[in-house]
């Protein structure tokens, strides 16, 4: 009897399921949503809410075990920075399992995984706004407070910009060589 049988391995060598499972959850992260098998969803949901625990936690640890896990950093980056602040709130749970009917070829159970909640998409800064060091934050206590010592200034209008038409091209037939 086969007592206390905890995963599955999936008719793979350990070394072929850890890289299917890390390129499945590097997927979810990205996408948010994937379809796959019954049993791989299931055993995927294993794999990656752990991984949304570790992002909540947000420590240098947590990252260098989630990078280890993954091998990819950007999808890391994605995992602490707007999943895991996404999840802030909730406890466990991070992950549903739909099921969408049978494969076609096979007969397979299939299956879609996503995120519970929807994930709040953090606006980046444009290239133009970080050359100009333009960062809108909420500000803090220490701002307000000298925000309030600081004198008022008196701000000038600035001079309009000159807008000047760059000069028509012309377009002509490209001419045959003749030889």
């Amino acid at each position: 009897m086969r007592h206390s049988v905890v995963n599955n391995k999936f008719r793979m060598k350990t070394a072929h399921r850890k890289a299917t499972f890390s390129n499945m959850a590097k997927s979810l992260i990205e996408h948010g949503r994937i379809e796959t098998t019954l049993e791989k969803a299931k055993y995927l949901r294993t794999y990656i809410e752990p991984l949304i625990t570790l992002g909540k936690k947000g420590t240098l640890a947590t990252r260098r075990v989630a990078i280890a896990r993954l091998h990819h950093k950007d999808t890391v980056n994605r995992l602490f920075d707007v999943i895991a602040h996404s999840f802030k709130d909730r406890n466990g749970g991070y992950t549903r399992i739909i099921r969408s009917g049978k494969r076609r070829g096979d007969n397979a159970n299939m299956a879609y995984i996503e995120f519970t909640d929807p994930i709040v998409e953090i606006p980046k800064p444009s290239k133009k706004d970080a050359a100009n060091n333009v960062v809108e934050s909420t500000p803090t206590k220490a701002t307000e407070t000298v925000a309030k010592k600081a004198p008022a200034t008196v701000v000038t209008e600035a001079p309009a910009t000159v807008v000047t038409e760059a000069p028509a091209t012309v377009v002509t037939d490209n001419p045959t060589k003749e030889s």
